[in-house]
């Protein structure tokens, strides 16, 4: 592989390029495209950049165009000098800077895309020669659907299954379609890979018979002789105490007896038995159980103790082949059946894009697809290429690297960490033995020289030639660019750019446990990390920032311990992952709320949202509520006004006024961790707003909600954390997340980890050398070659990962190592200790028995060894103990605030109701009296209904509900009662509420009952939308006092201090009920305030009164307005005088239909000449 010139090398042909760490894998790009837009004379519309997430997309984009508009810069003096600088073709300044301006300028068009979103372009632009169906559309994320096809397949194999098959499905933790489905993700749609044939199903009929007679004579001799072992285990003199412990024996005697009690066998209780071998002869009689020279006990249920172990190990195996075929069932029926949904519901994912587009181009017409687009894209670029699969490769190939058009493909194979989705290191590799041309960049641009000395000393200077595991991917030593980056200067003593802490036994002989490694670990990043912004040690020309510092990690978990050592030391910190926000426990808290504000009659729900520790109520807080009937429905109240501003406003208005009302910022802020929080808060916000869109439906929303909580995948950009600050604090970073970035301190704590994340219970994915392709295997066998190459394969990767957790740093790197738990499949112990081994041994077990065998000594040696060859950039040394604690750098005195805003913004058009005009609030609420200040006692006196939102929204709910002609018993009894309880009521109301209706639809209204009106002739909660075009108070004032509107009365001072701001936009808002009597239209609202327990509390100056101080006459303006313009829409011959019957305001407490004088009601019929001219004012005109 030559060094490659990006100003020189030609533009013809496909080309290898590796681009190790830092070596300007960006910059690289840019030049070559740069160049065939100036040599080539190529628009940039044809020039196809790839690469392979969105987020790199955007990052191409910005630093080509960058690079165009420097060019463009550049050559504006006509200087053949600057052309010289950009290409070495003889082309004039100005006919370079013309085809520069020309790719700026039609940068929009700039053909850079994801892999995906090339395909998408293809067949969509290409839609019959790639035989692209028209309708579909892209299912961005197909878990939903994933799930759906899971559940079924449960239900028809797994669901009707037999109590022993369930038991050992309940021991493999496959016990529900979740399970299925993890190990399921990483295979279905993968249409490249090799399925192992697994051996044919056996019939486990005679083993299960077997076992039960194992299991049945197991439970008569314990039922019968179980006290005679008893005493032997417990007092037999040969028995070896330190194997069996008398304190242990009775937990196991409680176990058998849980066990045995059981009808038949069951897996799960076995498999949680771990010491039944313990009454086993085959065990008791061993050396290891008994004292030197003695005989062990015997007994004959000891016997069938071995019996039944053997005949549950033959029926395990059984089991687990019958397993492995349900798995190999599930994949074919998932591969095949979500292709079928898809096609049915005219979807695609973004695999499916992949694999059509490799289909047409595998067809017939497949060379002409290819030719035309080799025609659309003249040159090809692609990034990232070491996380390619083999479709991808496979379309690469077919339309560029076989056309002989320039191509360069651009990655480093060293850097493939992204097996999970489905990236196949093997087709770099196939592609660099195909591929002639082979280049590399071997200049690191970002890290010191010490720094590169110690890594290429670490990866490059090991006895073995295979650094990464597989021969194929070679380590070539970086060399130092010319400006390199500055060193840290802090400790004199310190010079190494590379620090490895060598954690050492506190036991001879026995290895630290992996927790006890991390407290050390993570206590002595925490005290590094102190110290050097305690010392503030320079970096250049500039002092180092905690913003400089990043600590790497694996897992969550790494980053919880890392996170907790720092706070504790005082350490600002920030974390920065790839993980979900809908998996963050915030998550959780939203949607149990937004079920509450969606639901607020049901209480059950209400008090668990306000359990949340966002709304940080506990059960103390939930007894005084119930204690205070008031205070409990003035909470309750809160969330029937959530509600009705998410209904009437969406979603976006009702999480604002939440958040505030609610005091989250100030709530959430109190936790250490609490800017954490609040960004996932404010982030799911954001997501739920853009699904709900202006006014999106709440059940929908929720749904949408929940389904993204149950399978959060995290792979849209979106979803991804969000950081919570950009102070100047520590960074913890997945090392996944850190890839492509760069910090000048890193930190790797954790890198005596040596987890291999291969299950052998679920798909196995390996590379097959012999077919030389990927493979799964659905066998489980410890022996078998599929999990030894599956071993080998995530034990290369993390190794792959170290390299790109070492070369994320600048100016120094921390790493940490030792005698370990598990520390023998680490990537160091492969780097620091392997020796050669024999071609066909196992590299694992070979490694793992080398390292396992090395003194703390030896692990030194080797250390030392690898810090020679570093020549002097490499330490080993002891993790600092100082228990040292960060102090902030004093701010100062002066307290910030934040400024005052003066201001008055004017809101132009927006939605208004009637309450938003009267009281200046932002939505209309549900009917209700002032709160309750006791629960009363349950009476049939219609006057004691409760009061309060709940009451005066239950009220409501039953008269929309009920039929006035019918009688309120039997059926309509029955829907009371539910509507009670659905309110938060007993059905003990029932009796009080029948009685207060009776009064309502009885009390005459001028000649009419509401107990006369049929469904046919009314329409309840009519709900009405009309245009504002600007109103303000003067012009209605004007207007009211025109028509001499309350002259005379209390209603005359309400017109006079009548105010509110101009208004512009729609008015909204509900009528509780509409009815037509004898051809005459009325409006109707239900109002349940309690103005007190007598009749003359009803009377018309006290509901005058009442009206005029809730501005009620205003909203039966805007009511009969806005049926005065839906009758003139639907009546062909509409005449106000002749159709419009008047208002009712219908005080429900206060109706009586026999009380002498009038009672509860009051009524009006606006002047048609002031409804017009309302109408007239209201539009504009």
């Amino acid at each position: 592989e030559a060094p490659l010139d990006p100003m020189r090398v030609p533009l013809a042909g496909a080309r290898l390029i590796e681009a190790s760490a830092g070596t300007g894998k960006t910059w690289t790009i840019t030049a070559l495209l740069l160049r065939l837009v100036l040599e080539h004379d190529i628009p940039v519309s044809r020039i196809l950049v790839v690469t392979y997430t969105n987020a790199a997309t955007r990052e191409l984009r910005s630093r080509i165009r960058q690079v165009l508009v420097k060019a463009a810069r550049s050559l504006r003096s006509q200087n053949q000098a600057a052309v010289s600088l950009l290409t070495d073709e003889p082309i004039s300044p100005d006919i370079a800077l013309h085809r520069i301006r020309r790719a700026i300028l039609d940068f929009d068009e700039a053909a850079i895309f994801t892999i995906h979103g090339f395909c998408q372009r293809v067949l969509s632009n290409r839609a019959f020669e790639s035989a692209m169906p028209f309708e579909a559309k892209l299912l961005p994320d197909e878990s939903g659907l994933l799930r759906e096809v899971v559940d079924d397949f449960w239900r028809l194999n797994v669901y009707s299954a037999d109590p022993l098959w369930a038991s050992y499905l309940l021991n493999q933790r496959a016990d529900d379609p979740d399970h299925l489905l993890q190990g399921l993700r990483h295979v279905v749609g993968r249409s490249y890979l090799q399925v192992t044939p697994l051996p044919p199903l056996e019939d486990t009929a005679p083993s299960e018979q077997a076992q039960e007679v194992a299991f049945q004579a197991l439970k008569i001799l314990w039922a019968n002789e179980c006290e005679t072992i008893r005493d032997l285990l417990m007092n037999h003199a040969g028995l070896n105490r330190n194997v069996f412990r008398l304190a242990s024996i009775p937990q196991w005697f409680t176990q058998m007896d849980d066990f045995l009690d059981r009808p038949q066998p069951d897996f799960n209780l076995f498999g949680l038995f771990h010491r039944f071998n313990h009454f086993q002869t085959s065990v008791l009689q061993t050396p290891k159980s008994l004292k030197k020279g003695c005989d062990g006990p015997r007994h004959a249920f000891f016997n069938a103790c071995d019996r039944y172990a053997e005949t549950h190990a033959a029926l395990l195996s059984l089991f687990d082949l019958r397993y492995q075929h349900l798995q190999r069932a599930l994949f074919d029926y998932t591969n095949h059946e979500l292709q079928e949904r898809k096609k049915d519901r005219h979807v695609q994912s973004y695999e499916d894009l992949l694999t059509r587009l490799q289909r047409a181009l595998k067809t017939s017409q497949g060379n002409a697809l290819a030719e035309t687009l080799r025609a659309d894209y003249q040159a090809a670029l692609v990034d990232e290429f070491q996380d390619t699969d083999p479709v991808q490769y496979d379309i690469l190939q077919r339309i560029f690297i076989d056309g002989a058009l320039p191509t360069f493909l651009i990655g480093d194979p060293k850097q493939a960490i992204y097996s999970f989705r489905g990236a196949d290191i093997f087709s770099y590799l196939r592609a660099r033995r195909t591929l002639r041309e082979r280049h590399r960049l071997g200049t690191n641009w970002r890290s010191s020289d010490r720094l590169l000395q110690a890594v290429n000393a670490l990866f490059g200077g090991g006895a073995h030639a295979n650094p990464f595991c597989f021969k194929d991917i070679p380590f070539n030593p970086a060399a130092g660019a010319p400006n390199q980056r500055p060193e840290l200067t802090d400790d004199s003593s310190l010079k190494a750019a590379l620090v490895c802490w060598h954690l050492k036994r506190e036991v001879p002989e026995k290895p630290l446990s992996k927790e006890h490694a991390r407290q050390v670990a993570s206590a002595g990043a925490a005290n590094e990390i102190v110290r050097l912004l305690t010392d503030q040690p320079r970096l250049g020309e500039r002092t180092l920032a905690a913003q400089d510092i990043a600590v790497l990690v694996r897992t969550h978990h790494e980053a919880d311990w890392i996170e907790h050592s720092l706070r504790r030391a005082g350490v600002p910190t920030i974390r920065q992952t790839q993980g979900s926000v809908f998996e963050t426990d915030e998550a959780t808290d939203l949607e149990r709320i937004l079920i509450a504000i969606a639901n607020p009659t049901l209480e059950a729900s209400v008090r668990v949202a306000l359990l949340t520790e966002l709304l940080g109520h506990d059960a103390d807080d939930l007894e005084r509520l119930a204690a205070d009937a008031g205070q409990w429905d003035k909470r309750l109240g809160d969330f029937h006004r959530y509600r009705a501003l998410w209904h009437d406003h969406g979603f976006a208005r009702m999480f604002r006024k939440l958040v505030t009302n609610e005091g989250l910022h100030q709530r959430l802020l109190t936790y250490t961790d609490g800017e954490r929080r609040l960004t996932n808060v404010l982030h799911l916000g954001e997501l739920l707003q853009a699904q709900a869109g202006p006014r999106g439906a709440t059940t929908a929303l929720l749904k949408w909600f929940n389904r993204q909580r149950d399978i959060p995948t995290g792979d849209q950009d979106e979803w991804l954390l969000r950081l919570e600050s950009d102070a100047d604090r520590v960074r913890i970073v997945t090392i996944h997340a850190s890839k492509g970035l760069e910090y000048p301190v890193v930190f790797c704590p954790f890198t005596f980890g040596g987890e291999l994340r291969v299950s052998p219970n679920g798909p196995l994915v390996f590379h097959d050398a012999q077919s030389d392709s990927l493979t799964v295997d659905f066998g489980s066998a410890a022996d078998s070659v599929g999990l030894i190459r599956a071993r080998e394969a995530a034990f290369a990767e993390n190794l792959r990962l170290l390299y790109v957790a070492l070369t994320r740093a600048q100016s120094r790197c921390y790493i940490t190592w030792g005698a370990v738990n598990d520390a023998a499949t680490a990537p160091l112990a492969w780097l620091l200790h392997h020796r050669e081994q024999d071609p066909g041994q196992n590299l694992i077990e070979a490694l793992t028995s080398q390292v396992r065998s090395l003194t703390d000594d030896d692990i030194a040696a080797d250390l030392q060894r690898v810090a020679q060859q570093a020549k002097g950039a490499m330490i080993v040394t002891a993790p600092p103990n100082t228990h040292a604690r960060y102090q902030l750098p004093n701010a100062g005195s002066l307290q910030s605030a934040a400024r005052v805003f003066s201001r008055q913004l004017p809101l132009k058009r927006r939605m208004h109701s009637f309450t938003a005009l009267s009281r200046d609030q932002e939505t209309d609420l549900p009917d209700h009296d002032s709160l309750i200040q006791r629960r009363p006692d349950i009476s049939t006196d219609p006057l004691r209904f409760p009061r309060g939102a709940r009451a005066g929204t239950c009220l409501h709910r039953i008269l929309e509900t009920v039929d006035f002609t019918d009688p309120l018993q039997g059926p309509q009894r029955t829907t009371i009662n539910q509507l009670l309880r659905a309110g938060g009521f007993s059905e003990e109301w029932g009796d009080n509420v029948v009685n207060l209706l009776q009064r309502v639809l009885a009390t005459p209204l001028d000649g009419q009952r509401l107990a006369d009106i049929t469904r046919e002739q009314r329409c309840d909660e009519l709900e009405f939308y009309y245009p504002l075009a600007s109103l303000t108070a003067d012009a209605l004032k004007a207007l009211l006092s025109q028509h001499r509107f309350g002259h005379g009365s209390l209603a005359n001072d309400w017109v006079e201090r009548l105010q509110f701001e101009t208004a512009a936009g729609y008015l909204h808002g509900f009528i509780d009920l509409v009815f037509e009597s004898k051809g005459r239209y009325f409006v109707v609202d239900y109002k349940s305030n309690d103005l007190g327990p007598r009749d003359e509390d009803y009377a018309p100056e006290r509901l005058l009164a009442t009206m005029v101080q809730e501005h009620y006459l205003l909203q039966y303006l805007i009511y009969t307005l806005a049926v005065h313009r839906y009758l003139r829409l639907r009546l062909p011959d509409y005449d106000y005088e002749q159709h419009f019957g008047g208002v009712y305001y219908l005080f429900l407490r206060g109706m009586n239909p026999v009380s002498e004088k009038p009672s509860g009601i009051y009524f009006d019929r606006p002047s048609a000449a002031m409804v017009e001219d309302l109408d007239r004012l209201i539009d504009g005109s």
